[in-house]
């Protein structure tokens, strides 16, 4: 009778910038590994990665979510 979203109906787009932001901090993990840091270093810089890049990927994934992202 009536048709429901799927539940990810609209986060595609915040799927993918997800993915990218951990990609991008993954890639900095294992820079930091060819450079000779250890495994718990590298997760050390991964955690410090993800945490520096959370400042330009909030927006993006404010701007990307369908209930947040025209409103400004």
């Amino acid at each position: 009778m009536y048709q429901t979203p799927a539940p990810t109906h609209g986060y595609v787009p915040v799927v993918v910038a997800f993915w990218v932001y951990l990609v991008v901090a993954g890639a900095v993990a294992l820079g930091a590994m060819e450079f000779g840091v250890s495994d718990s270093g590298a997760l050390l810089v991964f955690l410090v990665a993800a945490a520096l890049l959370l400042k330009p990927f909030v927006p993006v994934f404010r701007r990307l979510s369908p209930t947040t992202g025209h409103e400004e």
